[in-house]
């Protein structure tokens, strides 16, 4: 669904992506851990078409809809969970009339629906990554990349996002970058960003 070849990616002449090569199948959870600064975020933002590339070509589906989980949550915590919802269901969706059922139905699937009407300000870091995860799920994206989605948050609810991905979304194409909790995504292809490669964990 998403090929990377010989993708070569530099900053300041120090190569970050070095000459990097594989093929991303759909239906199938990719957790690439490694070190801070390796380039697990600098591949995201290739493969997401946010930067461009050296050398090498980044090869997708046509038509393939991309979605991306970012480490700040980018959230309105001025807005409730409901109206950041929306704001996301406008953008994708035409016709605002399913608004109410689908919202509801997408909130309960993440055990969300009892904040709808709660601001994001007042959340828990779990709450406003579950929130997240809603409004990934309401665009319906063919594959969607996630940038750290279990940091900052305690070891019950890393358990909680990691079961939720793995349960909702993984009859998609998800690339996770972590360098935590790689084991609680049991059922992932394990890979490892090191000295600009990515080689199989």
């Amino acid at each position: 669904m998403i090929s990377l070849k010989h993708v070569t990616k530099c900053f300041s002449e120090k190569k970050i992506l070095d000459d990097v090569t594989f093929q991303f199948e759909n239906k199938r959870i990719y957790v690439i851990s490694g070190e801070s600064g390796c380039g697990k975020t600098t591949l995201l933002n290739v493969i997401a078409g946010y930067m461009d590339v050296d050398e090498g070509k980044v090869e997708k589906k046509e038509g393939i809809k991309l979605e991306y989980l970012f480490q700040d949550d980018l959230l309105f915590s001025n807005l409730t969970v409901k109206e950041n919802m929306y704001v996301k269901y406008a953008a994708v969706c035409k016709d605002d009339q399913y608004f109410e059922k689908t919202s509801l139905e997408v909130l309960a699937r993440f055990r969300i629906d009892h904040l709808a009407d709660r601001k994001i300000a007042m959340l828990s870091g779990g709450e406003r990554r579950r929130v997240q995860l809603a409004l990934l799920f309401i665009s319906n994206p063919d594959a969607i990349l996630l940038d750290e989605p279990l940091s900052r948050l305690d070891q019950s609810n890393q358990s909680l996002i990691a079961n939720m991905i793995s349960a909702i979304f993984g009859h998609k194409l998800c690339i996770i970058v972590t360098h935590e909790g790689v084991e609680l995504f049991a059922n992932a292809t394990r890979l490892v960003m090191t000295g600009g490669k990515l080689c199989r964990g």
